[in-house]
């Protein structure tokens, strides 16, 4: 039928539709085996198409399984275009094909050696070089031949080599079967063939060492162009492959480190949708440069059979049939019958199942021309509730959401509850906001306050969920009234939230990193920007005003800029809240230490610079005796550990020459201050409870000594006898009443 097809849109002169149908026959009839049909359509698409080689090349593949003579054949039918075009690289290559396919043609071989001499014609060494490899000694074997010739044609005047002790050389004169090359350290050097060909390093004109000596300029373009042809040759210097770590190394000697991560961003794009280049799935920070370019439907199948899990082979025939309308090849059909199998095996409807069914839905909604058969039903699915639930909560697609809430919603009488389950549940994605939608629209407000509510009580276990409800219900200021939620609250929780992910991130909490580096400056721009905070501080209450600001002063992952936003807005409103700031700084400003470990931190300090350091500078020296220092493990840790020796050496340096020593005779005891020791009444359950306020340096919560410095110490600074203390602790308010206060005498000076 294809071919039928490409024959009726030729004749209707629609060249495109011919050529997308003649193609579609070739390939069908390269995999059926009939050779004669083969040769017909393969010769009538090198007329229409001779440039789209990689289609051809993909056909070869495919019938030289069988017909390794006659596919030689083939292949000659490619060389006048680019004979006429004068373009001997690809002759070169076709002609190596048809050596591949044949051997011993004698004709063939001949060819390639007329266009090998096209190519180098301007070679010094170019006769002496064909003679010597055997290229012409048809008793040679023609591969390890060719394999001789390209060892010994890099090897001319004017070509540049790398010796490892002597650097970069250029090749300034050759004299029979030895060189003249002047390296960087040693001019004027000759050497012969033979052990240049064991003891040096050609670098090609495009190599990146060459470049950077050349025009270093080129390298840094940073256009999709230029950033490819930068890759090409970092990849081809590095044997075609290069992990991240090179790719930096080489291009952070030519533009700024500060650069750096906006052009890899870009150079990963370039990557991503380039066929020369690919990712290693072994190592993922592997990159390489193809042979030959690999198609995207070739890499996409490649990646779904190598790929073990579930959700990535589901990600690639995504990828897939969004852009590539190939869906008659053998590797397309091996994917979608991955998924059919699966849809269709009815007796265990799982979290595969749904989504198998959800894709197979998809594709038969989108390409009527996709043809299989899908025996699930929507109803069978709702079978198994609690994988459906799971399945929306681990799609990426939001398509493939709204799918599964639309088969809830059409096909289960009580869809509301699972609506409300999901709401609950799972993370919030625009798909949310069709949940929300649908329950006002059907007037189902009791499940929705509940789903609000419940999402609202637990902003510390999901603060990604909570700043969704909290938009979400401040576009509809009814919706907040009818429910009785407040709107302070609701903005003053999103400092909580702040607070949370702020802590998460500095204890380097295990998968949360990215997501919360990302929220982060979300929820922030949500506040600052778009007024929330603002119409907050209208109505705002000084008590809340001063946790505010204890919270935002101690958060480290927010900038200066951003803080001070904060603080000014808080200061216009409450200035009184100034001054404590103003006053409480002058004291926490200052290092405030016991004698005991001032002593403890100089010996430190001194253990690090006269012991540690030299202790480490030795590991290095004789790390660096090891060689290759790219690859070596110790020089490197030695290295990371020479890093954190002089920040801790500089960190304790700055603390003791700010420090202060706690004195007895200093400290007042008429409000809680450091140095004191104090008794608080804790008004939840009536317990005594004793603290000791000191400096960071001594803080020990197992022995009840806090920092001055902490939340909780700031909280309880300048407090007298009878006073009561609030503290905000991660959204939960502990209420204490001072009951005595006394000098921490036996650990001060």
């Amino acid at each position: 039928i294809p071919r039928k097809l490409a024959s009726y849109y030729e004749k209707d002169e629609n060249t495109e539709e011919s050529i997308f149908y003649y193609k579609m026959a070739l390939k069908r009839y390269a995999k059926s085996k009939s050779f004669k049909i083969v040769e017909d359509l393969w010769t009538h698409l090198v007329d229409l198409i001779p440039q789209e080689l990689d289609f051809f090349f993909q056909i070869k593949d495919e019938i030289v399984k069988y017909e390794s003579e006659k596919t030689s054949l083939l292949l000659f039918l490619l060389l006048p275009f680019y004979q006429d075009k004068d373009d001997y690289n690809m002759v070169i290559n076709i002609l190596k094909m048809v050596l591949d396919c044949n051997p011993k043609d004698k004709s063939t071989r001949d060819q390639l050696v007329e266009a090998l001499r096209k190519k180098y014609s301007h070679h010094s060494q170019l006769e002496e070089y064909i003679n010597k490899s055997g290229l012409t000694d048809g008793a040679r074997e023609v591969k390890q031949a060719l394999e001789n010739f390209e060892k010994y044609i890099v090897f001319d005047r004017g070509n540049f080599v790398f010796h490892r002790s002597w650097g970069i050389g250029k090749i300034v004169d050759c004299k029979e079967s030895s060189f003249v090359i002047d390296f960087e350290t040693k001019k004027n050097h000759t050497m012969s063939l033979k052990i240049a060909l064991t003891s040096l390093k050609t670098l090609s004109e495009d190599h990146i060492w060459i470049q950077k000596k050349r025009d270093p300029d080129s390298l840094k373009q940073d256009d999709p162009e230029g950033i490819k042809n930068a890759l090409i040759s970092i990849f081809k210097s590095y044997n075609n492959k290069a992990t991240m770590k090179e790719i930096k190394k080489e291009m952070t000697e030519v533009i700024p480190l500060t650069s750096w991560t906006k052009w890899w961003n870009k150079a990963k794009q370039v990557m991503k949708t380039s066929s020369i280049f690919g990712n290693s799935l072994a190592k993922r920070d592997l990159y390489f440069l193809r042979d030959k370019p690999l198609t995207f439907e070739e890499e996409t199948i490649t990646n779904f059979l190598a790929n073990s899990q579930f959700d990535g082979k589901l990600s690639s025939i995504t990828d897939y049939l969004k852009h590539s309308s190939d869906i008659d090849s053998d590797g397309f059909q091996q994917m979608l019958n991955f998924f059919v199998e699966i849809a269709n095996h009815k007796s265990m409807v799982d979290e595969k199942t749904i989504k198998s069914f959800l894709l197979l839905r998809k594709i038969k909604r989108e390409n009527q021309k996709i043809v299989f058969e899908l025996k699930l039903n929507p109803y069978e699915l709702l079978s198994a509730e609690e994988d459906l639930i799971s399945a929306y909560s681990t799609l990426t697609d939001n398509e493939f959401r709204r799918d599964i809430l639309d088969i809830v919603k059409k096909n289960d009488p009580d869809w509301e509850s699972t609506f409300l389950i999901i709401l609950k549940e799972s993370k919030a994605t625009k798909a949310h906001n069709f949940i929300v939608d649908e329950l006002i629209i059907h007037n189902k407000m009791d499940e929705l306050k509940e789903g609000y509510t419940y999402l609202i009580d637990r902003y510390r276990q999901s603060p990604e969920n909570y700043f969704w409800t909290a938009k979400t219900l401040m576009l509809t200021p009814d919706i907040i009234d009818q429910f009785g939620f407040e709107k302070k609250r609701l903005t003053f929780n999103l400092f909580h939230c702040l607070d949370i992910i702020n802590k998460e991130i500095n204890t380097k909490k295990t998968g949360t990193q990215k997501a919360n580096r990302k929220l982060f400056p979300q929820i922030v721009d949500y506040l600052l920007k778009e007024n929330a905070f603002d119409s907050y501080v209208d109505v705002m209450v000084e008590s809340d005003a001063r946790k505010i600001l204890a919270l935002v002063n101690s958060m480290n992952v927010l900038d200066e800029k951003t803080r001070s936003q904060f603080t000014i807005k808080l200061f216009d409103k409450f200035p009184t809240l100034m001054k404590e700031e103003v006053e409480v700084s002058k004291e926490l400003h200052s290092f405030l230490v016991t004698k005991e470990s001032y002593g403890r931190k100089q010996r430190e300090l001194q253990n690090i610079i006269n012991v540690e350091i030299p202790n480490n500078s030795k590991a290095i020296g004789v790390a660096q005796e090891l060689g290759d220092l790219r690859e070596n493990a110790d020089y490197i840790a030695a290295l990371e550990h020479q890093k954190q020796l002089q920040q801790m050496a500089s960190t304790l340096n700055e603390e003791l020459n700010r420090m202060k020593i706690l004195l007895s005779d200093d400290v007042d005891t008429s409000t809680i201050s450091p140095g004191t020791s104090i008794e608080l009444m804790n008004l939840e359950n009536n317990q005594a409870e004793h603290y000791t306020i000191l400096g960071e340096w001594e803080s020990n919560m197992e022995k009840g000594i806090i920092s001055y410095k902490s939340p909780f110490g700031r909280s309880l600074l300048g407090a007298k006898t009878k006073d009561k203390v609030v503290y905000d602790h991660g959204g939960i308010q502990k209420k204490y009443e001072v009951q005595k206060i006394e000098k921490a005498a036996e650990l001060l000076a």
